[in-house]
């Protein structure tokens, strides 16, 4: 694997790292997750899911 491919491996692993903890936090609270629709109703999207789209942009 050449060094560009590597550190892009690297980074992507500690991304997921990085949000996969408050991820693990939302899982385990996820009866009291608040849960909103978007543009019909099964378009979906919880505060987990915005949450950590914005930690990882």
């Amino acid at each position: 694997m050449n060094e560009a491919i590597a550190d892009r491996q690297n980074y992507a692993c500690d991304l997921a790292r990085h949000a996969g903890a408050p991820a693990l936090d939302f899982f385990e609270r996820r009866e009291t997750l608040a849960v909103e629709t978007k543009a019909t109703a099964q378009d979906v999207v919880s505060h987990a899911d915005r949450a950590i789209e914005a930690l990882i942009r």
